[in-house]
């Protein structure tokens, strides 16, 4: 049945081989398929066609038939029948085809949704740590004949790699008493602000590489009191990223391992915006195992949909975008703008003309009005500079209402000095009501939870103001204005980490149920059994 199509990828695979004739595609309402020795397939197609026709044209004839008793009745609806049979099977063929096209775009549809959910899992998550500053260990799978077979690079909160070096080991007693590189990682945590050492790689080596610098970290925070976190990181936008020309541009000095480590620091840093700077590179991600079978030009605007839903929950802090380019990716993501406009808000901001305040973006013309209604809750100034609300999620319409809150709250009467001080361009200072939402948010945001929203949401009504929920989540972001909407950071699981080390993927290249067909050389032979090595790395006994 048709129906069997619904909410699957499975059309897909059927059109592309029958797009590489493979096999041929019919559709027939009889469910009868006479295929079998002496029946030619064009035969067979053709009979179930007709029988198909003749289907449509009995449900049609009691519409045209005649009844009337005269002599040519008979013959005039032979007539009709033939006719309608006709059209039945030329209408049949354009049904047919309408079909199989709608079954084929539901498909594709289904798939988009499928690749826009796996990558919304990925970056709709918290940082480890928030500004987290990160030393990645990556080992395995680089060439070691030059500089040693480790890459540590150390990563500030900006996403800037300020420190690298290289080592062969990270193991006590492999290569002196101090072991080849336990003193340079020992020596760059006690010099600089470490909160995350994340390690990855290409190869199984990792695994030994993870248990090493587990225990000289935990080393380092039992002598200094020191709080790090380890961590295995996820290096899928890494491996697309170190070695294109977006990334040899902006580090030209560095080898391309230093950057692989630049790029998994700054995904633990700020995931949407790491994978965000792949660009249309990001459908190379393992998405959906259909996703090579839907147009690329069809499935890149379903992925990107993605980074739209994970920036409505962030924003973001669009002076940092100017100031650091590469946290920049993210900003066409936001609501309303789009690539021309974000590049036209960033060619007009800097670290030396930042924005002091959002009204800046209608004031120094770097968005119409209509863009700011739309984007203006989703770019944050940070620090705040005019209005503590710059930073929250509230949308400028809204700050009168948050006005309101901080000073009912407060239980202070609004004055007419306090509802009109106004600063350069217009911006409000926190000489007015600014200043009492910072004082809530600063000193006493439980003082929110004693306001009747509902009393208010109701003298709002009579206004024809529907505002409750908009009440609530301004209450929401004055007590928790820096609160995180994204799941809590969760490492990789163990078979995220074997796909990433290996690249064999539970259930598609190696199946639970032992059914996979691998290839693998013999490395040794025992006499109750053989170790077997797949060309991954990973070991497998033969009993």
């Amino acid at each position: 049945p048709v129906a069997e199509f619904a909410g699957s990828a499975q059309f897909l695979g059927v059109a592309h081989a029958a797009d590489g004739g493979l096999l041929r595609v019919a559709f027939s309402l009889t469910g009868e398929h006479r295929f079998g020795a002496g029946v030619a397939d064009d035969a067979a197609f053709a009979a179930d066609a007709e029988r198909s026709a003749l289907v449509v044209a009995r449900q049609l004839d009691a519409h045209v038939r005649s009844y009337a008793a005269h002599d040519g009745a008979g013959a005039w609806n032979a007539v009709r029948a033939d006719a309608v049979l006709q059209a039945a099977r030329a209408v049949l063929a354009l049904v047919w085809r309408e079909t199989a096209q709608r079954l084929r775009a539901q498909a594709a549809e289904h798939v988009g949704d499928a690749c826009r959910r796996a990558l919304q899992a990925r970056i709709d998550a918290q940082p480890p740590r928030p500004h987290a500053r990160v030393v990645v260990v990556a080992g395995g799978g680089f060439d070691a004949s030059s500089r040693g077979a480790l890459r540590v690079v150390y990563v500030d909160e900006h996403g800037r790699a300020r420190e690298d070096f290289s080592a062969d080991s990270l193991r006590r007693g492999d290569a002196g008493p101090a072991g080849d590189g336990v003193a340079a990682l020992a020596a760059l945590l006690q010099r600089r602000a470490v909160d995350v050492v994340a390690v990855a790689g290409m190869a199984l080596q990792a695994r030994r590489v993870f248990d090493d610098v587990r225990a000289l970290v935990d080393d380092h925070c039992a002598r200094h009191g020191a709080d790090v976190q380890v961590t295995y990181a996820d290096d899928a936008a890494a491996r697309l990223w170190w070695d294109c020309d977006a990334a040899r541009a902006e580090l030209p000095a560095m080898r391309r391992e230093e950057r692989y480590c630049v790029a998994v620091a700054r995904t633990l840093q700020d995931a949407p915006n790491a994978y965000a700077a792949l660009g249309a590179d990001v459908l190379k991600l393992r998405l959906h195992p259909a996703q090579r079978l839907v147009d690329a030009a069809l499935l890149l605007p379903a992925v990107q949909r993605a980074f739209v839903n994970v920036v409505a929950k962030t924003g973001v802090d669009v002076n940092a975008a100017a100031a650091h380019p590469h946290r920049a990716h993210v900003l066409p993501f936001v609501a309303g703008l789009g690539p021309r406009k974000a590049h036209a808000i960033l060619a007009r901001t800097s670290p030396a003309a930042p924005l002091e305040s959002r009204n800046d973006l209608v004031t120094r013309r770097l968005c119409t009005r209509c863009v700011f209604v739309n984007c203006a809750s989703f770019l944050r100034i940070r620090p705040p500079l005019v209005d503590a609300l710059d930073a929250t999620r509230i949308h400028p319409q809204d700050y009168i209402l948050a006005y309101k809150m901080a000073l009912d709250a407060l239980d202070i009467e609004e004055d007419d000095d306090d509802a009109t001080a106004t600063g350069r361009r217009g911006a409000r200072q926190r000489s007015g009501p600014a200043r009492y939402v910072a004082e809530v948010m600063r000193s006493a945001p439980e003082k929110l939870d004693d306001l009747d929203l509902v009393g208010y949401a109701e003298e709002l009504k009579r206004k024809n103001l529907l505002k409750l929920e908009t009440l609530k989540f301004i209450k929401h972001e004055l007590q928790h204005p820096d609160a995180d909407a994204r799941a809590p950071y969760a490492p990789p699981d163990d078979r995220r980490v074997l796909e990433m080390l290996t690249g064999e993927v539970v259930g598609e290249t190696l199946r639970e149920d032992g059914s996979s067909l691998v290839s693998a050389t013999i490395v040794r032979v025992q006499p109750r059994f053989a170790i077997a090595r797949l060309d991954s790395g990973l070991d497998g006994f033969i009993s």
